[in-house]
């Protein structure tokens, strides 16, 4: 064995119950949602927004409350959505609701 260190230790966190997934996923998200805000994008409320880890999004897109975002390929930027949007395996070069 080697040992390692991690930048952020909940990148080897172990996940042995559901709960424990549940925490993980928390963590996963509150990334993504910071790296999103980060880059340019507006979220009004973010802890009503899923975005799944995988989805692109392009800067001065602005995500309502209770929107999910799911699989996408991207979104691109200048876009908005409406509260309660779902969305997966779109892509969008002009915005979508």
């Amino acid at each position: 064995m080697v040992p390692v260190t991690a930048e952020e230790p909940d990148e080897v966190l172990g996940i042995n119950s559901r709960r424990e997934l549940a925490e993980a996923t928390r963590i996963l998200q509150e990334r993504k949602l910071d790296e999103l805000m980060a880059s340019g994008v507006t979220l009004v409320d973010p802890r009503r927004t899923h975005v799944e880890t995988e989805v692109s999004i392009g800067q001065d897109t602005v995500i309502d409350p209770g929107v999910t975002l799911l699989a996408l390929r991207g979104l691109a930027g200048g876009c908005g959505s409406r509260p309660g949007a779902w969305s997966t395996e779109a892509s969008s070069r002009t915005g979508w609701s």
